[in-house]
């Protein structure tokens, strides 16, 4: 049974006395003469399983031996406690003393029921909030921990989206096992959204991308001003149906972001093609709308489809990169199934073709969106006709040696050359090549007909064969070095094999530098019709260890969530912090608890969380940061901040206005790239923002509202006085706040600080109703440390 500690009490026995919290699940039923209900534990939802049982209600609970002789004398604290329990009632009862020899509960208290409740048909149900977690038939509830999805239902529900589910819960009367089922979506709450982030797999990453380049406001990825003015929600706009569940808006103002359905009705579903009238608000995980409300609109034309009911659209290869098409008014596209691919060969490679896309769930949120999955029968036949009556040769091309019988050119990325079937030698893995090649109009293969080695220092590219269970075959993967370009920044770049995708975010943040990494032949995954990955090749793992060959796990994991997360834990963890409220456990919803309860609860939840091995690797690598003085000084400093201002959120302008440190020593710890910028304003922005991404416990920023938060662990871990009636693992901030001096409350009106390198002593000009900055050598509770000359 999931329990939490009551102040570490111990009754006379030695044995630790505990609180516990439950819901009536169950009536009295037959085989049970002792028990009256049956009680679903809900202290701790991350320790729900499939083998949790139902705690049995003593009928003697309803009549308090205390009360006997009171009958007489005060009637109506008898009937109180015999008021009966009905299905959804919150109980709490303690142990050893409320619960017998027998694990019967013989005293119980009523606490306030926050949930929703019904029985239909003798189906009891709760309604509660979960998510879907991506890639999983799991769904995460606040209350519940995880329920199983039916395969049908997994692919109706979007993930990472809050949903208020109805759950149905039922007890096996012989074992008393409980069971939890999905029994529908009762809404999908706008104002909820942001609990999406107290997920488990959420917990340890930031909600938002950090920066890529430090040059300008504008070169921030994820903080940048085009997103930080991203409208939260779109009001009666006109889209077009590109999916089932998928609308696009051919307005400039919202052609780039997805709109989609987040729970998929099958009565409802869109017709390909035809326009709509929507409104949708952000989700939290990235730059999507999730559809609230559509209507179809009859009059209006719909979109023309191809003969195969795909989407028709006018396509051009990129100038540059020869795997990317181009469309006008579909942005970036792919070739998945290689139709286009001998188009480059021939005299009508500058023109434009016709083809049928494909909206597909998008690579990153910015480009490649639709596929290429038709080629029209106008251009096709005059391509065919063309290859037909002319030789196609590749003279004095370089390339590498991708298999033994098989090399990949990055000037012609969407084709393979073969080796002359006539050679008896095999081709040596890894080596680089110059090479010329023929078009077999019989073989329909470009044939290599010679070929010479490069003479370079680095002959050879490192390469290894491994076991792939998504692909169910050995393929081998290539050690090279590469960049950022700067047109497509959430790939990678190398002269091997060009353009790489990185799919799966391995490389969570990009700089404008180089990266060693290991990559694959972009293979087709079981159950797919086409690769998922937009470029030939797709980044495996990052750093010159080989990767790990393992048959029961994939190398690389499947197509994430909307916007690709995959570093993710299945293990339970603590949910982080927002600046909105998050999804709290059930035990401290209620009114009742005294916070030495609460302090168990936290108690266990880091113990829990301790236990995954991405967690024991997140704490690691927050002790070593913190090992840095100035990086400690840092967080310190800003915890003091949060306390003056007697706030969990405060602005990153009034931070900057109160906050100093060793600005390049932060920079240099925290990878921050500068050239003579180096006090500049941006430049410390940036260093607070990485707090966010260095320690998702302590810090978390919003982009969008441009405000920093901080969580209670933060508070007592780094603020520079504590209340001694406050334990260090007590969870309520907010008595932290309120036990402190009434000069120190109002500390944030009156702040000691050096200057920065470059500002004068004299501080910057007060502003009305704004705090002024003095510097005084005076001591204060929220002064920063002094600077020795």
């Amino acid at each position: 049974m999931n329990r939490f500690r009551m102040n570490g009490a111990q009754n006379g026995g030695g044995e630790r006395r505990t609180t516990n919290l439950g819901m009536i699940i169950e009536e009295c039923c037959e085989g049970e003469p002792n028990a009256s209900h049956f009680v679903m534990s809900i202290d701790n939802p991350a320790g729900m399983n499939e083998q949790m049982h139902a705690v049995p209600i003593h009928r003697r609970a309803f009549i308090k031996e205390t009360f006997i002789n009171d009958l007489v004398a005060d009637p109506a604290k008898l009937s109180k406690a015999q008021k009966p329990l009905i299905l959804g009632d919150i109980i709490r009862w303690e142990c050893p003393d409320g619960v017998n020899k027998r694990g019967e509960i013989t005293t119980f208290m009523r606490e306030q029921n926050c949930y929703t409740t019904t029985c239909k048909h003798g189906q009891f149900e709760i309604i509660v909030g979960g998510v879907r977690q991506p890639d999983t038939n799991r769904l995460w509830c606040d209350l519940l921990g995880y329920v199983l999805l039916s395969a049908d239902v997994v692919n109706l529900i979007l993930p990472d989206v809050w949903l208020d589910c109805r759950i149905q819960i039922e007890m096996d009367s012989g074992t008393r096992l409980i069971r939890r089922s999905f029994a529908g979506v009762d809404s999908v709450p706008e104002g909820n959204q942001h609990l999406v982030m107290g997920a488990p797999w959420n917990a340890h990453r930031p909600a938002f991308a950090m920066p890529l380049f430090y040059d300008s406001e504008d070169d921030i990825v994820g903080t940048s001003s085009k997103h930080t003015t991203i409208p939260a929600e779109a009001v009666n706009i006109i889209g077009i149906a590109t999916s089932e569940r998928k609308l696009f808006c051919p307005d400039e103002k919202w052609s780039k972001y997805e709109f989609i359905v987040p729970v998929l009705d099958q009565l409802r579903k869109f017709e390909l093609g035809k326009v709509y009238k929507f409104s949708a608000f952000l989700s939290e995980i990235g730059p999507v709308y999730l559809v609230s409300n559509y209507a179809p609109l009859p009059n209006e034309p719909a979109t023309r489809l191809t003969d195969q009911g795909n989407i028709w659209a006018t396509v051009k290869c990129h100038d540059v990169y020869r795997s990317v098409w181009h469309s006008k008014k579909f942005g970036n596209l792919d070739d998945p199934l290689g139709l286009l691919a001998m188009y480059q060969f021939t005299r009508y490679a500058s023109s434009s073709l016709t083809v049928g896309i494909e909206d597909a769930t998008s690579s990153r949120g910015k480009n490649f969106r639709y596929r290429i999955v038709e080629f029209l029968n106008e251009k096709k036949e005059k391509v065919d006709n063309w290859m037909v009556d002319n030789e196609i040769k590749v003279d004095c091309n370089f390339a590498i040696f991708i298999d033994k019988d098989k090399a990949f050119s990055a000037n012609y990325p969407e084709v393979i050359f073969y080796a002359n079937p006539n050679e008896t030698e095999d081709f040596e893995v890894g080596l680089r090549v110059k090479f010329t090649a023929v078009y077999s109009k019989e073989l329909k293969k470009l044939i290599i007909l010679v070929w010479a080695p490069i003479k370079r220092f680095d002959l050879k590219v490192p390469a290894v064969k491994k076991f792939i269970k998504d692909a169910g075959a050995s393929q081998w993967m290539f050690f090279v070095k590469t960049s950022v370009p700067r047109d497509f920044p959430e790939m990678l770049e190398c002269e091997e094999f060009g353009l790489i995708d990185d799919r799966n975010v391995i490389l969570e943040v990009k700089r404008p530098n180089s990266y060693n990494v290991w990559v694959t032949w972009a293979y087709e995954p079981k159950k797919e019709k086409y690769r998922l990955a937009r470029t030939s090749f797709q980044v495996v793992k990052e750093g010159e260890e080989e990767p790990q060959d393992k048959e029961g796990e994939p190398l690389v994991a499947t197509e994430g969530s909307m916007k690709n997360p995959s570093s993710r834990s299945n293990a339970p963890s603590e949910a982080g912090f927002s600046t909105h409220p998050q999804p709290q456990p059930p035990i401290e919803r209620m009114a009742t608890m005294s916070v030495e309860n609460r302090v168990e609860r936290a108690d266990r939840g880091r113990d829990e969380e301790v236990e995954g091995s991405e967690a024991n690797e997140a704490s690691i690598s927050e002790a070593a940061m913190l090992r840095h003085s100035h990086v400690n000084e840092l967080c310190q400093e800003l915890t003091d901040i949060f306390v003056a201002h007697q706030s969990k959120s405060v602005s990153i302008e009034n931070i900057l206005d109160c906050l100093y440190f060793r600005t390049e020593k932060v920079c240099e710890t925290f990878d921050i790239q500068f050239t003579n910028k180096l006090y500049t304003k941006m430049l410390r922005k940036m260093c607070i923002i990485h707090l966010a991404f260095y320690f998702p416990h302590y810090f978390h920023y919003n982009p969008y509202e441009k405000m920093m938060s901080i969580s209670d662990r933060a508070l007592h871990k780094f603020a520079s006085e504590k209340p001694v009636d406050v334990s260090d693992d007590d969870d309520d901030a907010g008595r932290m706040l309120s036990s402190l001096s009434p000069d120190r409350a109002n500390g944030h009106s009156v702040a000691t600080m050096i200057p920065p390198p470059g500002l004068s002593a004299a501080g910057p000009p007060s502003h009305s109703g704004q705090a002024q900055a003095k510097l005084l050598p005076a001591p204060s509770r929220f002064s920063l440390p002094q600077v020795p000359k």
